[in-house]
């Protein structure tokens, strides 16, 4: 009896309102924020792959890349061993013990002698040494194969900077490859 008064007592009010749609509790976006690493390796993937025509994915050793990019434009200076100024063997050498944790010898000529030579340049891996005889019978230049037949070195031109093994210059005096870490 109770329940018939409430409902043709209200029954009047609730037929002068509008229905209300249920109140939708919307759950907040979570945007994944990419981690530091992931941004890293992206920015490398990119400007690298760009530079040396590959695909981005192509790009993996962020170490490699980000100390490259550390020295990239050190200006060349024969016998030189820091960003004051650095030569080709002691570049090679302060990559191989940063990206590779291996201590390298000093010279270019020393390189080449503990290395495992390399002759074809299609067999040439991310990491390998590429030698070169400029003007002379022995081992003068050395830089680091990245890919794509482009190389890092120091070069007395340039100073740290990335070249092409198809280049007339550098084909032209190309003696092989090293390899050094499997």
């Amino acid at each position: 009896a109770q329940k018939a008064h409430l409902e043709k007592n209200l029954s009047p009010v609730l037929a002068n309102t509008t229905p209300v749609a249920p109140k939708v509790v919307k759950k907040p976006v979570v945007v994944k924020e990419e981690s530091f690493g992931s941004q890293m390796l992206s920015w490398v993937q990119d400007k690298y792959a760009s530079m040396l025509d590959v695909m981005p994915d192509q790009i993996s050793n962020v170490m490699l890349y980000r100390f490259i990019d550390d020295w990239y434009g050190v200006r060349y200076r024969m016998g030189g061993t820091t960003k004051s100024g650095v030569d080709c063997s002691a570049f090679v050498q302060n990559l191989y013990k940063y990206v590779f944790g291996m201590n390298l010898l000093r010279t270019a000529c020393m390189q080449f002698q503990s290395s495992k030579f390399i002759k074809n340049p299609a067999e040439l891996k991310e990491g390998d040494l590429v030698f070169f005889s400029i003007n002379t019978s022995r081992i003068s230049h050395v830089g680091v194969y990245l890919k794509n037949n482009f190389f890092v070195h120091s070069a007395s031109s340039k100073g740290v900077s990335i070249a092409n093994l198809t280049q007339a210059y550098w084909s032209r005096y190309f003696v092989g490859g090293g390899r050094l870490v499997d």
